[in-house]
C-alpha cells in the first residue's frame, strides 16, 4: 500500500502481550510489502493515526510490470 496522505503506524505484540509499536509512516511510504516477498504470516498490524487516504497496489499488478523489460 502506499500512503498519499494522512499517517499509520505499524504495532506488534511483545512476548507479555503488551503491543509495541514498530514504525510510523507517513505520505509516499510504502507498507505491506511482505506479500510480495511472499510472507505468508502477517507479523503486524497497521492502523490510521489520522485520516488518511491509500492506494493499493494489486500483488499481480506489480508482479506483471516487473516481468516487463524496459
Amino acid at each position: 500500500m502506499y500512503i498519499q496522505k494522512g499517517g499509520v503506524k505499524l504495532s506488534g505484540r511483545e512476548r507479555l502481550g503488551k503491543e509495541a509499536v514498530v514504525a510510523m509512516f507517513g505520505p509516499s511510504d510504502f507498507f505491506g510489502e511482505g506479500c510480495m516477498a511472499g510472507q505468508t504470516v502477517r507479523m503486524g498490524t497497521t492502523s490510521a493515526v489520522t485520516p488518511t487516504t491509500l492506494l493499493v497496489i494489486q500483488k499481480k499488478r506489480v508482479a506483471t510490470r516487473a516481468s516487463c523489460p524496459a
